[in-house]
C-alpha cells in the first residue's frame, strides 16, 4: 500500500504524513476527503505523494491498516497481562479495554468510526478482507487456548466461535456509534458496559428460559 519511497522517509516526516492522513479520513468519509487537503496540511508538494501511495485508496488502506495494527497490539497487550482470566472474562475486559482505546487513541479510533459509517459497499468489502483476517487470527488465539482449558467445547468450530466473538465486537462498536458521539463516549461507558455485559451474557447462556 505504502511505496518503498514512504518506508524510506525519517520517523518524523512519515509521522506528519500519517497524521495529516488520520486527520483527514478520521472527519471526512472516503468520498469526502481529500488528498489536497492532506496536502495542504503536511506542506508537502502533491507530487511527492505519488512517490509515496499510488492514490487517495492506498493512502487510505495503509492508515486504516496502521489503525487495525494499533488496536490488536493494544488488545493483544491486555490478553497477556490476564492470562488467568476465562475467555469470557477476558473478553469483557476487551469490550471495556475497546472504549479506553477510543479515548486513548482517539485519531486512530475516528478513522475506525468513519470506516464503520461507510455506505460504499464495495470499499468495505476490499478493505474488511485485510483487516478481518488480522482480527480473527487473534481471537483464534484466544478460542484455541480456552478450548485447551476446557472453557469451550472442542467439538464447536473454531471458526464458528471466532465469528461470534467479532460479531458481537461489532454489535458493541455499532451500538457506540449509534447512540453517542465519539468524544462523549467517556460520559456512557456504564451504559456500553452494561450493553456489552448483556450481550456476552446470551453468548454464554443462549436466550432459552429455565
Amino acid at each position: 500500500m505504502a511505496k518503498n519511497a514512504f518506508k524510506k522517509l525519517s520517523e518524523e516526516k512519515k509521522n506528519i504524513i500519517i497524521n495529516a492522513a488520520l486527520i483527514e479520513f478520521g472527519n471526512h468519509s472516503y468520498n469526502e476527503s481529500s488528498l489536497n487537503n492532506i496536502v495542504k496540511m503536511t506542506k508537502i508538494p502533491k507530487g511527492s505523494f505519488y512517490q509515496y501511495f499510488e492514490d487517495k485508496l492506498h493512502m487510505y488502506k495503509y492508515i486504516l491498516s496502521l489503525a487495525t495494527q494499533e488496536k490488536i497490539l493494544f488488545f493483544s497487550k491486555e490478553a497477556e497481562m490476564s492470562k488467568e482470566l476465562t475467555i469470557f472474562e477476558l473478553v469483557k475486559v476487551l469490550f471495556r479495554k475497546g472504549i479506553d482505546f477510543a479515548t486513548m487513541k482517539p485519531q486512530y479510533a475516528a478513522i475506525g468510526n468513519q470506516f464503520a459509517k461507510e455506505i460504499n459497499e464495495e470499499l468495505k468489502k476490499e478493505i474488511l478482507k485485510g483487516a478481518n483476517e488480522s482480527g480473527e487470527s487473534f481471537f483464534i488465539g484466544l478460542v484455541e487456548s480456552a478450548k485447551m482449558k476446557g472453557e469451550i467445547n472442542n467439538n464447536l468450530s473454531t471458526k464458528a466461535c471466532v465469528q461470534m466473538f467479532m460479531t458481537l465486537n461489532q454489535a458493541v462498536l455499532d451500538e457506540m456509534l449509534k447512540h453517542f458521539e465519539m468524544e462523549n463516549i467517556t460520559q456512557h461507558e456504564t451504559e456500553l458496559y452494561e450493553w456489552a455485559d448483556e450481550l456476552l451474557d446470551i453468548l454464554i447462556n443462549g436466550m432459552k428460559s429455565n
